[in-house]
């Protein structure tokens, strides 16, 4: 018995989920759809999430499909510096950077780690925020959003387009 097809979405979803894991940042976990919370003892941590699909613009040739995908970014702030609030905003800022690169790095040439049907990937909203407690660390996360855009076959979730 042979494996299933695997839907142009999916590889799409794989080659990020690849890119995160790639990144070069001390400690770093990544998990796709976590469903529960990171605690600090994680961090830092990515989770990456897929979002809502657009309605498909079809021709007889190909569908045109827009779907979400979120990363959640998680930080705790360095226990050994004078300022941890500063230092923390800090290394965001850095991650963020980071993913942010890694994810749209090339997106004007057609970046070489898009699978095939990947037409455009295109930063959205980012949001912050920062926690904290009086007995603990400052802590802090983000969420970037993105929207790629790829092609497949009318009717076939599993064959890229044109």
């Amino acid at each position: 018995m042979s494996n299933p097809p695997v839907p142009v979405w999916e590889t799409i979803v794989q080659a990020l989920e690849a890119r995160l894991r790639a990144l070069e940042w001390p400690g770093l976990t990544v998990e796709r759809n976590r469903t529960v919370e990171v605690s600090a003892d994680e961090c830092p941590f990515l989770a990456l999430y897929e979002a809502d699909e657009d309605e498909p613009e079809e021709d007889s040739a190909a569908a045109r499909k827009s779907s979400g995908v979120e990363i959640e970014l998680y930080l705790q702030a360095p226990r050994d510096h004078d300022t941890p609030g500063a230092a923390l905003g800090a290394d965001l800022n850095g991650l963020i950077a980071m993913v942010e690169f890694a994810v749209l790095e090339g997106t004007n040439q057609s970046p070489s780690w898009w699978p095939d049907g990947t037409v455009d990937i295109r930063r959205g909203a980012i949001s912050r925020t920062l926690e904290t407690g009086e007995t603990s660390l400052p802590s802090g996360g983000a969420k970037i959003e993105f929207t790629v855009d790829y092609w497949t076959r009318p009717g076939d979730p599993y064959t890229p387009g044109p």
